[in-house]
Formats: structure tokens, C-alpha cells, sequence
């Protein structure tokens, strides 16, 4: 029979650190696209078509994380519309999203989306940007 300090110590291993930023991953789970900061506008549309009006935090060239003051249920479809300047560039990028995650931060909520459906070109202009390419 294991001690009640074996135990704590198994559950101390699998538990996420809870900061002002929201939840860190452990550093087991690796990410398969890389990702870089990003404060851009973005505009969420829900199902119902709700508006939202949100910033991302860093984006892939699969999905985004972004800050929001509404939290999303997990699975949710939603439309992601961003809005980016960089370099003197403006480009407005579209994209079909799931949400994947979601944590508690001190000004709402940092809201993990994967993008299930967009264009060629957004996939490749956010794989060029998280890649640190252009």
C-alpha cells in the first residue's frame, strides 16, 4: 500500500500550473505547428451569430489563441475573422475554427482554436509568419 505522500506526489506530477496568463501545458505536450506572437484584431462569429470582438495571442498556421471576454464550450464551430498588420501589410484573413481549449485569465478568458477549413492562402501566410519567414 502506497503512502498518502506517494500519492500526493503522482497527482503533483500530472497537475498544470495555474497563472495570471491562464493554464501552462505541461512540457510533455509538444505542439506539431509552430506558433509566434500575434496582437491582432479579430472578430468571432458564433452559430447563432453572435459578434465578438477579441485579440489573438499567437498564431499557427493550423489555429490561433486568442483573449476573449466570453468562454467558449469546448467543440464549438466558430468563424474567425483577423485582422493583420505587419510590416506595412494589411491583409484580412478567414477561417472555420473548433475550439479545442480554453482557461481563465485576469481580463476573461484565452480561447484555443483549431482551424478545420481556410484558404490556401491564410495557411500559408500564417505558416510563413509563425515560421518567422517573413
Amino acid at each position: 500500500m502506497s503512502s498518502i505522500a506517494d500519492r500526493a506526489q503522482k497527482y503533483v506530477e500530472v497537475t498544470e500550473e495555474l497563472t495570471g496568463e491562464g493554464i501552462l501545458v505541461q512540457q510533455d505536450e509538444r505542439r506539431r505547428f509552430a506558433r509566434r506572437p500575434a496582437r491582432w484584431n479579430t472578430v468571432v462569429t458564433t452559430r447563432k451569430k453572435e459578434v465578438l470582438h477579441c485579440k489573438t495571442r499567437d498564431v499557427s498556421e493550423r489555429g490561433t489563441s486568442i483573449c476573449s471576454p466570453y468562454d467558449f464550450n469546448m467543440h464549438a464551430t466558430i468563424r474567425v475573422d483577423i485582422e493583420v498588420y505587419y510590416k506595412g501589410m494589411k491583409k484580412s484573413l478567414s477561417a472555420l475554427g473548433e475550439v479545442r481549449h480554453s482557461a481563465v485569465a485576469a481580463d476573461g478568458f484565452i480561447i484555443g482554436i483549431y482551424f478545420k477549413d481556410a484558404t490556401e492562402t491564410t495557411i500559408r501566410f500564417l505558416r510563413s509568419y509563425a515560421n518567422s519567414r517573413i
